[in-house]
């Protein structure tokens, strides 16, 4: 009840129930859940809230390492807020305590409805299953039969590992909450999950600054990915469109556009985009190509090479950015209506499998849709 009391001042409410009751029930020895306690990982140094300053050093040039100085903050903030409310928790438990718990509630966690109620929740063995995807299994509470059940999606060999789904995440968010990079993360068909997050803003300068004002905010962090269709990529050409608008523009545009404007525009976004992946690049003290190569000679699951599975993939985005400005530039340039402009892009890039290919088919198409 004096957690509940407080849930709006805790950046997890529902997880730091769940802590405050496993450090309690941890200390009795005759505790129901104690072959669960027993089991779970002591060591939990591959999650970079435990890192030192020299591995949060592998991720220079990224946001990740202002993430896990950000998530460090915020779960030292929640034990001295609980630690304020609950008498004797501080001499029963540290930090450290604090922060193994919560870093094993995070990762292991379950959000099941119970009675229609959305819970938190530690299931033991289930939280076992190792990721995967496409997923290989589902799970849920049956509040007919009062269980918790996995169940698979295809068949499963004897003797094979049972593998669970967590999300389709980037990898800065695997390595943060579960403490692991995934090498190839991409979905089945090919795209990439990974996210690069950026920092665009209005130009000063601009003439039409007053108009885009009233479009947007003047600055935004945005999100891009390899995919012109996810989400975070609409989000973020929805901004650096305003960013990039001339006065005529902007009057066609409403708040928060996010469609095709025209093709001059969408031209120059990408390249806005481009252009940032170009400023980033500067940032890391190493090369893509380098970075591939020292992939081959790292041993697997260490810190190191999970941060540079991170950083990798940032690179990645980057470099498919600036050489889609490049071409959908070209391209362009050298056509001289949508039909000419799609006989040249079904032509390079019709049959091909690679993330510049289906960006670029994606684009024409919305432009088509677009009447441009």
């Amino acid at each position: 009840q004096l957690l509940i009391s407080i849930e709006k001042r805790l950046s997890a409410p529902n997880h730091n129930q769940i802590i405050v009751f496993m450090l309690e029930d941890k200390m009795k020895k005759d505790s129901f859940f104690k072959p669960y306690y027993d089991i779970l990982p002591k060591d939990v140094t591959n999650f970079p809230v435990f890192w030192t300053d020299k591995e949060v050093g592998y991720l220079k040039g990224s946001t990740l390492s202002g993430e896990i100085q950000q998530r460090r903050e915020k779960i030292r903030n929640d034990y001295n807020i609980i630690g304020g409310l609950i008498p004797g928790f501080f001499d029963n438990f540290t930090f450290e305590k604090f922060l193994w718990c919560r870093t094993i509630v995070g990762s292991r966690n379950f959000t099941i409805t119970i009675d229609g109620s959305k819970r938190t929740s530690m299931v033991p063995q289930a939280d076992m299953l190792n990721h995967y995807r496409p997923r290989e299994t589902s799970w849920t509470f049956e509040n007919d039969i009062r269980c918790f059940t996995i169940t698979s999606l295809k068949p499963l060999k004897r003797g094979q590992q049972v593998m669970d789904s967590y999300g389709k995440k980037c990898n800065s968010k695997f390595l943060l909450h579960y403490g692991f990079a995934v090498e190839l993360n991409r979905e089945a068909n090919g795209v990439c999950l990974n996210k690069i997050a950026l920092k665009a803003k209005l130009r000063d300068e601009d003439p039409a600054l007053r108009e885009k004002l009233f479009l947007s905010p003047r600055q935004k962090k945005v999100n891009v990915s390899m995919s012109h269709q996810s989400k975070e990529t609409r989000e973020a050409l929805g901004f650096m469109r305003i960013v990039v608008a001339t006065p005529d523009e902007c009057r066609v545009m409403g708040k928060n556009h996010v469609g095709v404007v025209s093709v001059r525009n969408e031209v120059a976004a990408i390249r806005a985009v481009a252009e940032m992946c170009e400023k980033r690049l500067k940032g890391y003290p190493t090369t893509w190509e380098e970075d591939k190569t020292m992939l081959q000679k790292l041993k697997p699951f260490t810190n190191k090479r999970n941060a540079l599975v991170v950083i990798a993939g940032e690179k990645e985005i980057c470099h498919m950015w600036i050489r889609v400005a490049r071409e959908i530039a070209e391209i362009t340039d050298k056509s001289s209506s949508p039909t000419e402009r799609t006989k040249r892009v079904t032509s390079t890039y019709s049959g091909r499998d690679d993330d510049v290919a289906r960006f670029v088919l994606s684009l024409n198409r919305s432009l088509i849709l677009r009447g441009c």
